[in-house]
């Protein structure tokens, strides 16, 4: 009865050594080594934006002298149309005032009464 307790502790040191084990291994391959270390910087891996490319975007968007480049041809010989610019996202209204007087009134339950007549 003993032996087999004694085994059963055994194999449950194991796995909990085995699932902490994998946890490390998990936690260390989420970071990205010596950027997590304090006092060291990676440099940014998207290049920084110029007069000739956009934020992130390696294709330059003027050819020499700032002439604008020709649009870009498609296999079947037709020209990819250009982007459309995008419109900016309306404001956000947040609505501060919670005491409106058009707000309706929940405490009245009489108001919801139905005359079925």
């Amino acid at each position: 009865m003993h032996r087999s307790r004694l085994v059963v502790l055994i194999l449950s040191i194991l796995v909990a050594a085995g699932g902490l084990l994998l946890g490390l291994v998990a936690l260390a391959s989420y970071t990205d080594g010596p950027a997590s270390k304090p006092g060291i910087t990676i440099p940014s891996r998207s290049p920084a934006p110029s007069a000739t490319t956009g934020p992130g975007d390696a294709t330059p968007t003027t050819g020499p002298a700032g002439s604008p480049l020709p649009p870009a041809e498609t296999p079947s010989g037709g020209t990819v149309p250009a982007p459309r610019p995008v419109a900016p996202a309306p404001p956000v209204v947040v609505d501060d005032d919670h005491d409106d007087d058009d707000d309706k009134d929940h405490d009245d339950h009489d108001d919801h009464d139905r005359d079925d007549d």
